[in-house]
């Protein structure tokens, strides 16, 4: 055979053996995208799996985090009905320390001239109210309740108007003399009183601890007045509502918009005033006298207090030209200061035997929980608002 039929015949015999390898290489990569396809859809489906899962630990998890939300929300009701119940400060609202305490207010008259500065004791008062008396000098009403401090005073005489506000919140009256209208009132009432100038020094003393001299040296403290109630069978116990009403916790006023108020400025004559500055980190009001920090003697830290409310009024004289008087009963215009706001607010008492309520546009005042300092101005001395 010549080399052509050779290439012919292997020609002729590799075409099948060419053509079964095609067909082999063909299902192999038919094969593979089969196996391609299939690791796709399990791919898919591992993903699907995945999301899957993915939406039920998100599911678990909302599910988690609305049981530990109603659980808060449980535990906070629980706990505002268990404040709810707890007995309250009737001068601040606040919780008292002795939940069994079941004493009563006691209202103490402090000298408030220079010269009897500073008083002991009035960072313990849960009220204070500030007016003036003769010759335009400020005297206070200390209200106390459930007080442990060990000295109160200087303690000083009487007026009627104070009168007025000691007894809208039947507290005990602790004085050292009157003025003659004043005492006849206290007696004609019959109205349960300590006075210095006719009680026991058991119950009130004189004292130069404070560095004052007479008559800016009368003193007290709660221990004294307890006896003191016992010996003369004096109730024991409060019996009245509170005067003020107080929020269940701190609020703002939503209906209300106050202006910002950092200082309030009240001006009795040259060189006597009070002012009350605010302080946004504790968020109460520092009581200063005359440009001086109003400090108490035995913590030798300014008096502070959550509220400051004004009431305006019209003040005269008796007829001796001497002794002040002042209207107080009917309505009038006032101020509500508390979180560094001030607020306009009316004031009403119908007669001399009710209490003077405080009220927010047409709503009866609520105050935050904390301390109050009451300012009592003539309608005839500036006010300044910064």
């Amino acid at each position: 055979m010549n080399k052509k039929w050779i290439l012919a015949l292997i020609l002729l015999f590799s075409i099948p053996l060419i053509v079964s390898c095609s067909n082999k290489n063909a299902k192999t990569i038919s094969q593979l995208k089969e196996e391609e396809k299939l690791k796709e859809e399990a791919k898919l489906k591992e993903e699907e799996k995945k999301k899957e899962e993915e939406k039920k630990r998100e599911e678990e998890r909302k599910k988690e985090e609305a049981r530990k939300k109603e659980e808060e929300e449980r535990k906070k009701l629980a706990e505002e009905e268990a404040y709810k119940k707890l007995i309250k400060n009737p001068l601040t609202g606040l919780p008292l320390d002795n939940q069994t305490y079941k004493g009563r207010i006691i209202s103490v008259m402090i000298d408030n001239h220079p010269d009897a500065r500073f008083q002991a004791g009035l960072s313990d008062a849960g009220i204070i109210y500030e007016m003036e008396a003769e010759a335009n000098i400020p005297r206070i009403i200390a209200l106390f309740y459930n007080s442990k401090t060990r000295l109160i005073g200087p303690i000083r005489s009487l007026r009627p108007y104070f009168f007025d506000y000691i007894k809208e919140h039947d507290g005990l009256l602790v004085r050292y003399g009157g003025s003659p209208n004043a005492d006849n009132i206290v007696y004609s009432e019959g109205y349960e009183e300590i006075d210095g100038m006719t009680t026991s020094s058991e119950y009130i003393w004189r004292s130069s601890e404070t560095g004052t001299v007479a008559p800016h040296n009368a003193f007290t403290n709660p221990d004294a007045i307890e006896k003191a109630i016992k010996t003369y069978g004096y109730k024991e116990e409060l019996d009245k509502n509170p005067v003020f009403k107080f929020s269940l916790r701190e609020k703002k006023n939503e209906k209300v918009q106050g202006k910002t108020c950092n200082k309030i400025t009240f001006s009795y004559t040259s060189g006597l005033n009070t002012s009350y500055t605010y302080s946004d980190y504790e968020k109460e009001y520092k009581k200063m006298s005359d440009g001086k920090d109003h400090i108490d003697f035995l913590t030798q830290k300014p008096l502070s207090f959550k509220n400051i409310l004004v009431q305006k009024v019209y003040m005269g004289f008796e007829s001796d030209g001497v002794h002040r008087t002042m209207d107080n009963v009917g309505e009038g215009e006032g101020y509500y200061l508390t979180n560094g706001k001030i607020y306009n607010i009316r004031w009403k008492k119908e007669d001399k035997n009710s209490p003077t309520k405080y009220f927010l546009q047409d709503e009866e005042l609520e105050l935050n929980p904390g301390k109050t300092a009451v300012q009592i101005n003539d309608i005839s001395k500036n006010i300044e608002i910064e």
